[in-house]
């Protein structure tokens, strides 16, 4: 007991000195990177809104499989138009048609799945525009693609 109150200013130096390298450590490893690639997408959306001189509708999205590709909306005469980039922003496709509503997507993946979705993305997949589910719970994660004018569920994984 003695020796708990001799060293207790070292001990108490030492658990603080340990919470604030884990808060910077938090930082430098987490926080940083994820702000820093924000920033990029954002610097990568307003590339390419100023370079092909286009009206922003408020969707932009980072797709990666093999590929990186950026999907963005985009009024084009009066009509939201999806166009999708590769990651040297090249203009490869383009989806003018309605669009399946997203609670469309939430019924069929619950009625599939038995569980609410957690995100619903626009993405690109075997050139072609899909709707990207992904579910992250209990049940372990799921990915399911719905293509994106029709709403027909086109292949999902669980793992």
């Amino acid at each position: 007991m003695v020796v708990l109150r001799k060293h207790r200013f070292k001990i108490l130096f030492s658990f603080v000195l340990v919470l604030v390298l884990g808060a910077f450590a938090f930082l430098y490893c987490v926080h940083i990177p994820y702000v820093e690639n924000q920033s990029n997408l954002i610097t990568i959306r307003n590339q390419i809104l100023e370079d092909n001189q286009l009206v922003y509708d408020d969707y932009f999205y980072q797709y990666s499989d093999e590929n990186i590709y950026y999907i963005i909306r985009v009024l084009q005469s009066d009509t939201s138009t999806y166009l999708v980039y590769d990651q040297y922003l090249n203009e490869l496709d383009s989806f003018r048609y309605d669009v399946k509503e997203e609670s469309f997507i939430q019924e069929v993946f619950f009625s599939r799945y038995s569980v609410e979705c957690g995100s619903i993305e626009v993405a690109y997949e075997n050139e072609r525009f899909v709707y990207f589910v992904k579910y992250t719970g209990e049940e372990g994660l799921i990915y399911a693609y719905y293509d994106l004018y029709s709403g027909q569920f086109i292949k999902g994984i669980q793992l």
